[in-house]
């Protein structure tokens, strides 16, 4: 499995990703108040982006999802 993520890693900075980083699933921290800071106040890109609420998952089935795997891979 390692060499896969060291191969999704490489990819992605050759498709331009300025970093890519595997990391285990236990590293990410869900905390609902996260999803709070679009709501109170009120963010004004609300319901416009597809990365943003409403359009995501609730936070409990995200959760759940993410459990179901063993690494992630972030990508800026």
């Amino acid at each position: 499995m390692k060499s896969s993520l060291n191969q999704l890693q490489n990819e992605a900075i050759q498709l331009g990703a300025t970093q890519a980083k595997g990391i285990p699933i236990s590293f990410i921290a869900i905390d609902e108040r996260v999803r709070l800071k679009c709501l109170v106040p009120l963010c004004d890109k609300y319901n416009q982006n597809l990365m943003c609420p409403p359009n995501l998952p609730a936070v409990e089935e995200f959760r759940k999802s993410l459990n179901k795997y063993s690494n992630a891979l972030f990508v800026q």
